[in-house]
């Protein structure tokens, strides 16, 4: 079991960033940085590629007129919006990771635990708004599932009547 007093030897002290803890979080630091810029660049590339598919989708319904062409055109819509919001949202947690590994570089760089504080806010901030990011996605992922599920026994209904 664990116990959550402390010792009676001991010593109410600060805590203390070891060199090796310092050479810990710049490594950290340095991978955190490398995967927010492989994850803005992922996010740049949708984000144009969903800019592209909209202006081909936007450019065939001005050519060909027709019902099946217009759905099509209106999924695009509401799909383009849909990547747009989540890279707006996705952008904000990329930006306090980067923003993390600078100041995590300043605070070991100048011994400065004001600003070892900082880094760490911009940290829980980016985890903050990535557990908040999935836990929509679940929540939407689990209404995307019973829409289905409705429309699938719709459809085996409907089927069975049929007979």
């Amino acid at each position: 079991m664990f116990n959550e007093t402390p010792p009676p030897y001991y010593a109410p002290q600060e805590l203390i960033v070891t060199p090796e803890a310092k050479k810990f979080l710049n490594s950290a630091a340095n991978w955190a940085r490398f995967l927010g810029i492989l994850a803005f660049s992922a996010v740049f590339i949708v984000a144009i590629g969903a800019y592209i598919i909209s202006l081909i989708v936007s450019n065939m319904g001005k050519a060909v007129q027709n019902d099946a062409l217009s759905e099509v055109f209106m999924m695009t819509t509401v799909m383009t919006i849909i990547s747009v919001v989540m890279t707006v949202i996705y952008f904000y947690a990329l930006y306090k990771i980067l923003k993390f590994t600078s100041t995590v570089k300043r605070a070991i760089r100048h011994d400065n635990p004001d600003t070892l504080t900082e880094a760490f806010g911009h940290l829980k901030a980016h985890y903050k708004s990535m557990g908040i990011m999935m836990l929509v996605g679940i929540v939407l992922y689990v209404i995307y599932a019973i829409i289905m599920s409705v429309f699938l026994l719709y459809g085996m209904a409907v089927f069975v009547d049929s007979f």
